[in-house]
């Protein structure tokens, strides 16, 4: 089954894992500045839009974008390219993928 078609949107959720432990994202609103810092690097002002959920876990550093299905490879490049935060490196790590239809059809 195709995940999504070409006008779905799609839900990426995230992990940041810092090299050094100490380090944290401390609110959503801190989780969708280092989303546009990273689109904006890789991709310009240009690129496409997304929206942050509203939920970040602070505990688990766990936050999730919603776009367009066709933008998913994009925003996970400049995700995955962000290798530093705040003068520390920093991986965001993928954990899973869903179709923002499928979510309410599933309510």
């Amino acid at each position: 089954m195709e995940l999504a078609k070409k006008y779905d949107l799609l839900k990426l959720t995230v992990q940041l894992e810092f090299s050094n432990r100490k380090d944290e994202v401390e609110s959503q609103k801190e989780f969708a500045a280092l989303c546009q810092m990273a689109v904006e690097k890789f991709l310009g002002e240009a690129g496409p839009e997304y929206v942050v959920d509203k939920f970040f876990d602070k505990k688990t550093q766990t936050g999730a974008l919603i776009f367009d299905a066709e933008h998913l490879n994009h925003i996970w490049a400049a995700l995955t390219l962000q290798g530093s935060y705040l003068d520390s490196r920093i991986s965001i790590q993928m954990k899973k993928i869903e179709s923002v239809q499928q979510m309410f059809q599933e309510l």
